[in-house]
């Protein structure tokens, strides 16, 4: 099965602080669970991936998690989580962008020899990510603060 990408944190959340939109379920996407689970029963697999650092990685693991207590009862597919492997004031130094194309490049080929099959996101990084990836602009969705998903058009 081929990978798709998302953001883990504010792909997810309409609000750009996550950490606390976590907390707060009025600050989630409506259907992002449902949409996640349609996505993998078509026989795709999930990456998480973010620029923040490993020493947040348990509260995003948290939050995927809340995220199906939310809405429905579902939960979020299983997949691999990528974050910095740096601490916080590293991370916030760095260009998210190039953490996150390096990352992909390096896992394209050992996940799949075809590649990521789309990319999920809300930032200019995700997007300059993705295609560096070689995912298609057709195939790279861009959610905004009011839960609009739109194609990126290059």
């Amino acid at each position: 099965a081929t990978s798709f990408l998302s953001n883990a944190f504010n792909s997810l959340s309409s609000e750009e602080n996550a950490v606390s939109a976590a907390l707060d379920t009025d600050y989630i996407h409506d259907g992002v669970v449902e949409a996640a689970a349609q996505i993998v029963n078509a026989g795709y697999r999930v990456l998480y991936l973010t620029a923040r650092p490993i020493t947040m990685a348990d509260k995003t693991r948290q939050f995927l998690a809340s995220l199906g207590r939310q809405q429905q009862g579902l939960a979020m597919p299983p997949g691999p989580l990528v974050t910095q492997p740096v601490p916080t004031m590293k991370a916030l130094a760095a260009k998210h962008d190039q953490f996150k194309s390096g990352v992909l490049a390096h896992l394209a080929g050992i996940l799949d020899p075809r590649g990521f099959a789309a990319g999920f996101g809300n930032t200019d990084t995700d997007v300059l990510a993705y295609a560096a990836t070689g995912v298609p602009h057709t195939h790279i969705f861009v959610l905004d603060k009011s839960s609009r998903l739109r194609i990126h058009s290059s």
